[in-house]
């Protein structure tokens, strides 16, 4: 479980990674905190000015493990 919820990490890490802007451009950074529990997501909607740069910071508070997708 623990193996899956690594993955789903490194796997928004790596869109992160690409989606990041061009070095020299002045971005804010925005954190976002989410909680999985009881097989749901703390937010359903999280909207940001285009050109921020966010990370996630997710914590499962269920027995099962979760992934994030972001789309």
């Amino acid at each position: 479980m623990r193996r899956r919820a690594l993955l789903a990490l490194v796997s928004v890490a790596a869109l992160a990674a690409c989606a990041a802007p061009a070095r020299g451009t002045a971005q804010a950074e925005r954190a976002v905190t989410l909680t999985a529990r009881w097989s749901k997501f703390s937010r359903e909607r999280i909207e940001v000015p285009v050109g921020t740069t966010v990370r996630f910071v997710v914590r499962n508070d269920d027995p099962v493990a979760h992934e994030l997708i972001v789309g």
